[in-house]
């Protein structure tokens, strides 16, 4: 079920608070037809006090402020060196990937007879595995914590996330 609420005779006034951003606000609602973006259609932004945004618009819609972030400037070397960076990183995850997978399809017939060995590896892949999961985890909530949050302080933070992360699986 969904309405369409559309030109109000009186437009709504949503405030919002920067957090010491620098940048260019401008206030958006999400588009749920047609091409599934943000958009500026009916809302105009005006800012007070260099902290507070305000947004004042026509529909009734989910809205957004969004920061153009002032220009930085990457330079030909930076990129150059960034693009190669990253097609290393490709080629060795590539190179891994594949060894992978040739172990897995063509050895995986070997030698099953020292049941020792193979309960050793069965337990180093699950730890593997979970060790994956919890550092996914921890990126998470990292993440949360940097951005949400914010101006949190953890004594010996790197410290506890890698006991977290290496100790809990």
């Amino acid at each position: 079920m969904r309405a369409n609420i559309s030109d109000l005779t009186e437009n709504i006034d949503l405030f919002f608070t920067k957090n010491n951003q620098d940048g260019e606000a401008s206030c958006v609602s999400w588009d749920g037809k047609g091409q599934l973006n943000w958009t500026t259609f009916g809302c105009e932004t005006e800012t007070f006090d260099n902290n507070t945004i305000k947004c004042s618009c026509s529909h009734l819609t989910c809205f957004a402020v969004l920061m153009n972030l002032p220009d930085v400037k990457i330079t030909e070397l930076n990129q150059e060196s960034l693009t190669f960076i990253s097609s290393i990183g490709c080629g060795i995850l590539i190179f891994f990937l594949s060894v992978a997978l040739f172990m897995h399809f063509l050895l995986r017939v070997a030698n099953t007879g020292d049941n020792a060995a193979c309960i050793f590896i069965a337990l180093l892949l699950h730890y593997s595995m979970l060790a994956s999961f919890t550092w996914f985890f921890i990126q998470a909530l990292h993440m949360y914590l940097w951005l949400i949050r914010q101006n949190v302080s953890i004594t010996n933070y790197m410290r506890k996330i890698t006991v977290l992360g290496w100790a809990a699986p």
